[in-house]
């Protein structure tokens, strides 16, 4: 519930700062037309910094004066007129709250989805710990074989098949060293999902490879 109320609390004042913006548009305190009227001045200078420096003519340097004049005039009307900078049209207003309250909403929506709501933060110690009493805690692979329930999903094999897998059997457990018959007993065992009876075949494998196993024997193991 905590952390619902901060975060709640922080998403207002983020979005009371937006729409303050957008309502606001601007700072009264100093309308644009101040600034024109500042530039303006500073261009009537240059004109005749210009014309002293002969960088300009005389002709064109009164060309400049009229126009900037004309400039000077209409800013000091705006600004004597009370002119400042508009606030953000209505629909943009509106437009914008709908947005921060749409982005609020989903926010929280997703987060409620696809997070975590109410589960504590865990420190790296205590993420370790914890996969440490998983592991003590984890069943033997007897045990979890033991626990295994018969998957409805399992094939159905063809009864030729299985008089097949019958034969090889009997001839693995009779020549328990024949490498290519061990690994044939793991892959069709595998194939009836037989998994038990695969990595036991497939461990006969590496043993009777010893130190010619390569990753690819222990990864099938690992697997099986």
């Amino acid at each position: 519930m905590g952390f619902w109320m901060v975060a709640g609390a922080m998403a207002l004042v983020v979005a009371a700062v937006l729409i303050r913006a957008v309502m606001r548009g601007g700072d009264p305190a100093t309308p644009a037309a101040a600034f024109d009227l500042q530039v303006y001045r500073d261009q009537l200078r240059d004109v005749e910094k210009d014309l002293a420096r002969g960088v300009i003519g005389a002709e064109d340097a009164a060309r400049l004066r009229n126009e900037v004049s004309r400039r000077v005039l209409e800013a000091d009307r705006a600004l004597a007129g009370g002119a400042t900078p508009d606030s953000a049209p209505q629909g943009a207003t509106v437009v914008m709250i709908g947005l921060v309250g749409l982005i609020l909403a989903g926010s929280f929506l997703a987060y409620e989805r696809l997070g975590a709501p109410g589960y504590p933060d865990l420190s790296l110690k205590t993420r370790i710990a914890m996969a440490d009493e998983m592991r003590k805690a984890r069943p033997s692979q007897a045990i979890a074989e033991a626990q295994v329930q018969p998957d409805p999903q399992a094939p159905t094999p063809d009864p030729k098949y299985l008089e097949l897998m019958v034969k090889l059997r009997a001839a693995v457990a009779e020549r328990p060293g024949d490498l290519q018959g061990q690994m044939l007993l793991a892959r069709n065992e595998a194939a009836l999902w037989n998994f038990v009876a695969a990595h036991q075949a497939q461990a006969q494998v590496i043993a009777i490879r010893a130190g010619a196993a390569d990753a690819e024997d222990y990864s099938a193991l690992a697997d099986l």
